[in-house]
């Protein structure tokens, strides 16, 4: 049990994203989700973080929160509750690792239509997979319509030319 607890704490200070949460106590923790606050409100670093992603990161830091204030500190949890503490840091970790990696910039140098001039196109990856999923998303409420898609490319638009 003792070595299972260990373990248990040796993961808790390792979680995913790029700065770990280290809180041991309840005020450790309100430091650290004060400051995810902030970065959320910016909205520079988790740019690619939707709205239901924000609120699974707010409830997991409020029931992380709740644990620790109830006991004091992590090492004052039971190991159930070490487990919960565990999974809620897990959430909230990895959904910010992954919205800090949606909101890397990746620019390509491309020509627009009709010119031979490249010019930079940069987005971030959360930009470019929504513009690919609402072309996908065009491109079949087309085709269930019935419009022949390889004119429409050819031609411009609906209709022919």
């Amino acid at each position: 049990m003792v070595r299972f607890s260990a373990f248990l704490l040796a993961i808790l200070l390792a979680p995913a994203h790029a700065e770990p949460m280290r809180a041991r106590t309840a005020e450790d923790l309100v430091a650290t989700r004060q400051q995810i606050e902030r970065d959320l409100a910016s909205d520079a670093r988790y740019a690619g973080l939707a709205p239901d992603q924000r609120r699974l990161v707010e409830r997991a830091l409020d029931e992380m929160q709740a644990l620790l204030e109830a006991r004091g500190s992590i090492d004052a949890l039971q190991d159930a509750e070490k487990v919960a503490f565990f999974n809620a840091q897990e959430r909230a970790n990895t959904t910010l690792a992954n919205a800090a990696a949606d909101s890397r910039m990746v620019c390509r140098r491309e020509r627009r239509l009709g010119s031979w001039l490249p010019t930079n196109e940069c987005h971030t990856l959360a930009e470019r997979r929504r513009a690919a999923e609402q072309a996908r998303d065009d491109h079949g409420r087309l085709v269930r319509h019935g419009h022949d898609v390889e004119s429409i490319g050819a031609a411009g638009g609906p209709g022919g030319r």
